[in-house]
């Protein structure tokens, strides 16, 4: 495990898998709570807490969404959120449900990983 002044860390094995894991460096003058039902939530004054989920689930959207809190949800989330031209609907029908059902707002709208064989 690296370690990097100024910065404490977070981490969270992988469970029933073999390798793999999360871990997060947080600059020590970030303000934040462990969660371990939502795992990270930066603590921001006025502008909304900034949530870091290490997996994505119904349940942890439940929980936030019940809160009175204004909330963001970010991470490295891989997921093919393209629209599937063949079909007319999302290719992962489980984020776009999760979106649907707690209104929440896309903001990448277009691939980030392009390569030769797919985007």
């Amino acid at each position: 495990m690296l370690k990097i002044d100024k910065y404490s860390f977070e981490r969270k094995e992988r469970k029933g898998k073999r390798g793999g894991g999360l871990i997060v460096y947080l600059s020590n003058n970030v303000i934040y709570k462990r969660r371990h039902d939502l795992e990270i939530n930066i603590i921001r004054p006025y502008y909304g807490s900034l949530l870091v989920p290490f997996e994505i689930y119904d349940a942890q959207l439940d929980i936030v969404d019940c809160s009175i809190l204004k909330y963001y949800i970010l991470g490295d989330i891989i997921i093919n959120y393209m629209i599937n031209d063949e079909v007319g609907s999302f290719n992962n029908s489980k984020w776009s449900d999760l979106v649907s059902k707690f209104d929440l707002t896309q903001f990448i709208t277009c691939p980030t990983r392009v390569n030769k064989k797919s985007s």
